[in-house]
């Protein structure tokens, strides 16, 4: 593997290191990651997180793991270093500690690129080796258009949202969607934007657009730019925005 990440998880934090000895590291002041930190995984439901931001761009990712909590902790593994591609995921215990995979638990293929999460479920108790290997090879992603919005620029007035798209990738799009979506993720409202150039020249590029009616009394609503993905992005997370006007 090009990249391997040993951690040692507890219930509500997690430290880890990359070393080349088979060895499980020693325990040692835990690594927190901040909201910001765009190398972490994380779990909502437990808060683990551990950075792996440093490893150079590969096409392959091994990463052990120790839950210590009494029960399964479920979350969400962010890739930030893997080329855009389609990966083969193997999932299973390590049992005698030689960082192999003992057998397979789970096993399967996902379009992986930058900031891509992987649902991790790590079971009490026991290291767990998460593995993953690039089948095919997509497109680069650095090449694409990314949609995005910013909380700033969200406002509400009445019951008509304000807001800007904007395009800070490298590709222009012509056409995207921007909707209101409500707690459920069900979309309620519904406007068809663009285009929207890339900022090639270095000059931002944004597009000023109106939407609404947002119901009296909503509640956990957001705005949304293309909420189907049809739309090849960068990065899609900045696609949301929740509003706060309810």
């Amino acid at each position: 593997m090009d990249q391997v990440l040993r951690a040692i998880g507890t219930e509500d934090h997690a430290s880890a290191e990359r070393s080349p000895s088979p060895q499980t590291p020693h325990p040692r002041p835990a690594l927190h990651s901040s909201q910001s930190d765009p190398g972490a995984t994380d779990a909502p439901s437990r808060g683990i997180k551990f950075p792996i931001s440093k490893f150079p761009i590969s096409d392959a990712l091994k990463v052990l793991v120790y839950n210590f909590a009494p029960k399964a902790v479920t979350g969400q593994m962010r890739v930030w270093t893997l080329r855009h591609g389609r990966y083969r995921l193997r999932v299973g215990p390590d049992a005698d500690r030689d960082d192999r995979m003992d057998s397979r638990t789970a096993e399967r293929s996902l379009e992986l690129a930058r900031a891509s999460a992987v649902p991790v479920t790590l079971p009490p108790k026991q290291v767990t080796v998460i593995e993953l290997t690039r089948e095919l090879r997509l497109d680069d992603e650095r090449l694409l258009a990314d949609l995005a919005l910013s909380s700033a620029e969200v406002r509400l007035e009445g019951r008509t949202v304000h807001a800007a798209a904007h395009n800070i990738g490298s590709r222009a799009v012509e056409s995207f969607d921007a909707a209101l979506v409500d707690a459920a993720g069900t979309v309620r409202v519904r406007k068809t934007l663009g285009p929207l150039a890339a900022p090639l020249d270095l000059v931002p590029k944004r597009l000023p657009f109106a939407m609404g009616p947002l119901p009296a009394g909503a509640k956990g609503w957001s705005l949304v730019l293309d909420p189907d993905r049809r739309v090849p992005e960068i990065y899609e997370p900045n696609n949301r925005v929740r509003l706060r006007g309810d």
